[in-house]
């Protein structure tokens, strides 16, 4: 489930990406952030991220953040800032119980949007699935209200914007094997796309190495190295396109403890 952020040996920190709602789709629910994955054997504080990539011309783009958590380690607050590009964003998180979010108010600014505030409400069936997202203030023709339909594990299998006016988006599970196959059906019934992902990022893949303390090191397409505290938890990222053979992402993290 979206919210049932907790795996063995680690704290996943719940957070809803600085993005524009318009990206929001089942992947996007199921996805964990994993810049935002600490060892559970201490609790964050916050954390400053500052994450660099290269682009294949030399260019680069530099984003920096900051996420405040709550004792249950949830997120509470943050900013990012887009230094190439100017774009800043920050939220604020609401909860119930210090674990379930409830309400979630976004600001954003820059070049095309200036000072652009969103407030974003969350409802929850029995089993505190999420089965319904509304803006209640801000921009609204991209959506006002998504609506979910849940497996019985807390997985969408359905996703509608504003009543469906612009089709579905569609979610099968094979968990045993870790994958989620989404298809995407227009407002005429036709499907217009269909793809594949993970159900949980965080499960190992038996095809990739990982070092003593769980990460990842060689994958198909990347290789990592880390520098890490004295907690465990990684500081610095270092990832290295094995096709190019040089490092398109450098990833350093600045972490407080409670």
């Amino acid at each position: 489930m979206w919210f049932k952020h907790l795996i063995p040996g680690y704290w996943i920190l719940s957070i809803l990406f600085i993005t524009t709602v318009k990206g929001q789709s089942i992947n996007t629910r199921l996805s964990r952030e994993i810049d935002l994955i600490f060892n559970e054997k201490s609790l964050v504080d916050h954390v400053e991220i500052e994450s660099i990539l290269y682009g294949l011309s030399g260019n680069t783009e530099t984003r920096k953040e900051v996420h405040y958590f709550n004792e249950r380690q949830r997120a509470i607050s943050g900013q990012s800032y887009f230094v190439e590009r100017g774009y800043r964003g920050s939220y604020q998180n609401e909860f119930r119980d210090d674990t379930l979010l409830v309400k979630q108010i976004v600001f954003s600014s820059g070049p095309y949007n200036q000072n652009d505030k969103s407030v974003i409400v969350y409802h929850y069936d029995q089993n505190n699935f999420l089965i319904k997202q509304i803006k209640t203030e801000g921009e609204t023709d991209i959506y006002k209200e998504m609506e979910y339909l849940n497996d019985e594990k807390g997985n969408p299998i359905k996703l509608e914007i504003d009543g469906g006016k612009y089709g579905y988006e569609a979610a099968s599970y094979d968990y045993p094997n870790n994958i989620v196959y989404t298809s995407i059906v227009n407002a005429q019934n036709e499907t217009i796309s269909t793809s594949k992902g993970l159900i949980d990022y965080t499960v190992k893949n038996p095809k990739y190495e990982y070092n003593e303390y769980g990460d990842s090191v060689d994958t198909e397409t990347y290789k990592f190295s880390y520098k890490y505290d004295d907690k465990g938890n990684w500081i610095k990222r270092t990832r290295k396109n094995k096709k190019r053979n040089k490092t398109d992402q450098v990833i350093t993290r600045k972490i407080s403890y409670r």
